[in-house]
């Protein structure tokens, strides 16, 4: 929809021309239909938060919710910890007598390449050792660490940055819905206003105490030239002074309880639709950002775990190596079942 508005060189050029209508073409009049419309672009974009929101925040929710259970079952996993314990093992036994040798972590980064470092015959890896020793122990089953988190594959193709931008846009877009409401309030609330509103505003215009002051001193001063006001009380300029400030409060009053936005009964049915999207977009809305801060609260969780810096953007690359890591065991036990077939 967006790309079907005028530009503003073709909105000065429909304000241009002076000619019939029959003269313009379709699309043209379809663009001089449009220009009188107040914040067209600001209503289009309403228009198209409000179709797809709920379905864009249910997403970001997925994905947030993914990564929160995943990276709980890693933290979790007895089958991984069992696996890393003996790579440390190994490794220590491999750099003995070195400075790498005697370790008591290792980073996560390192786990590739126990796919690609090699015994003396070329042949078997260091992974084909870990898979061959657990067999032999009996323990194949924890060789199948995916087991303990069954959306590592997805939780590794999900960014929380990507995530959270996600939800920043979303949030955007639903204070955009809250403006252009407010503001077509307003709209509707000026068209209201008639003669016989702008009439009673003019009745209660707040008398000035200052002039209250004066006229009272002159009409007591003209009291003796008109001999009917003699029976009705002198004019005591201080009573009209406290009477015009009263009248002022009460006009102040009776002006702050009135509001330029009209009862929702006289709300065009297209703002009253907007208003009710907005009410059930803000709990959608807080739903989507309690499971952010759930899921940035876990993967920051992992990065400790796991000994890594970055906060909760560390956690993506963490769940890859854990995913490919998954996967190389797997095939290192069907490269081992091959292998005693053939024998």
């Amino acid at each position: 929809i967006p790309n079907l508005l005028p530009t503003a060189k073709e909105i000065m050029a429909i304000k241009k021309f002076t000619g019939e209508d029959d003269k313009l073409i379709t699309a043209e009049l379809f663009f001089r239909q449009l220009i009188p419309i107040k914040r067209i672009e600001d209503k289009v974009k309403v228009m198209q938060t409000m179709a797809s929101f709920e379905e864009h925040v249910e997403e970001a929710r997925s994905g947030f919710q993914c990564l929160q259970e995943v990276c709980g079952q890693v933290m979790n996993s007895e089958k991984l910890i069992s696996i890393l314990e003996m790579v440390l093992n190994i490794g220590n036994f491999m750099n003995q007598g070195t400075l790498d040798g005697g370790v008591e972590a290792f980073k996560f980064e390192s786990l590739p390449k126990l796919s690609q470092t090699k015994s003396a015959d070329g042949k078997t890896t260091v992974l084909d050792y870990i898979v061959e020793t657990f067999i032999e122990k009996g323990e194949r089953e924890t060789l199948f660490i995916a087991s303990d988190f069954p959306r590592i594959q997805e939780s590794s193709r999900t960014l929380i940055g990507d995530l959270m931008s996600e939800m920043a846009l979303n949030r955007s877009n639903f204070k955009l819905c809250e403006s252009e409401l407010t503001k077509m309030k307003h709209d509707q609330s000026s068209k209201k206003v008639t003669y016989g509103v702008l009439e009673k505003k003019i009745e209660r215009e707040p008398m000035d105490p200052r002039k209250a002051l004066f006229a009272a001193i002159k009409a007591r001063g003209a009291q003796e030239n008109f001999e009917e006001e003699k029976h009705s009380g002198d004019a005591d300029p201080r009573q009209a002074l406290f009477a015009a400030i009263k009248n002022r409060n009460k006009s102040e009053t009776l002006k702050d309880s009135d509001s330029d936005t009209p009862d929702v009964s006289e709300l065009s049915p297209g703002v009253q639709k907007l208003q009710r999207f907005l009410t059930h977009a803000e709990v959608v809305l807080s739903f989507g950002e309690r499971d952010q801060d759930a899921a940035i609260r876990a993967c920051k969780g992992l990065a400790v775990y796991c000994g890594e810096e970055g906060g909760e953007r560390s956690a993506g690359p963490l769940l890859q190596i854990i995913c490919e890591f998954a996967t190389s065991l797997e095939s290192a036990i069907k490269k081992y079942d091959e292998k005693k077939e053939a024998e």
